[in-house]
């Protein structure tokens, strides 16, 4: 009797013992790389289903994000689109949870993300005001637009003629792009060839100084194009 009570205080206390069955880990790692260690959890690598939350200790900077479990290898973490999480969707101090997915990333596997900023809205209805942060695109004499990182964009005033492009669309993506001319005027945008333009011609930016300029456009996965119209000169 003493041997067995012995035994049932032995898994009394690692029924009690959350270190021996939690999947609830700090964030120990850097900016774009999470990475947990869950010390009592039997772990033997990868597996379809695996649920992982996590406090995070950093904020993302960049597109692409990884997590790393006990030190079996950085995985991507996806978002409920199967977009690679854009920057700012891991959240510093959030608690989100990560669920592994053999599937992901043409079978190397991958995270699908679920926190409270990063959702699919299926119908229904939002109460209140919805609106897509704007992001801010440096203007180095080309531009470059990254989709996956918003909506809607700011480029940075144009102080010379440039190129202008558009990586990482989604299929039935619009997007919003302001541009502005400097003091000078007269700044040529050379568009990319995968823009379909209204009327069939590429349009050319409002030449006077100062002048605002809004490129809209929506991606369509089965041309692998954008069907795009530029409105211009806001004054």
């Amino acid at each position: 009797m003493v041997l067995l009570d012995n035994n049932f205080s032995i898994l009394a206390n690692a029924i009690n013992d959350p270190a021996t069955y939690t999947n609830y880990a700090l964030d120990t790692g850097s900016v774009n790389s999470v990475t947990i260690t869950l010390a009592g959890y039997n772990l033997v690598g990868y597996l379809d289903g695996q649920v992982y939350s996590v406090k995070l200790a950093n904020t993302s900077t960049a597109v692409g994000a990884t997590l790393n479990v006990n030190g079996f290898g950085a995985k991507n973490i996806y978002d409920s689109f199967g977009n690679l999480v854009a920057a700012g969707m891991l959240v510093q101090g959030q608690i989100v949870s990560f669920i592994y997915s053999s599937t992901l990333n043409g079978g190397l596997g991958g995270f699908n993300l679920y926190a409270p900023n990063a959702f699919a809205l299926g119908g229904g209805s939002i109460a209140g005001n919805s609106y897509t942060p704007t992001v801010a695109v440096t203007f180095t004499g080309s531009v470059l637009v990254n989709a996956l990182l918003s909506n809607v964009f700011d480029v940075a005033t144009a102080t010379s003629n440039f190129t202008f492009t558009i990586s990482n669309p989604s299929g039935g993506q619009t997007i919003n792009v302001f541009f502005t001319q400097d003091a000078t005027g007269n700044r040529v945008v050379t568009w990319p060839g995968n823009i379909k333009w209204v009327g069939g011609s590429a349009p050319v930016l409002s030449t006077g100084a100062n002048s605002v300029d809004l490129l809209v456009a929506t991606y369509r996965s089965s041309t692998s194009l954008w069907y795009g119209s530029l409105l211009k000169t806001f004054s």
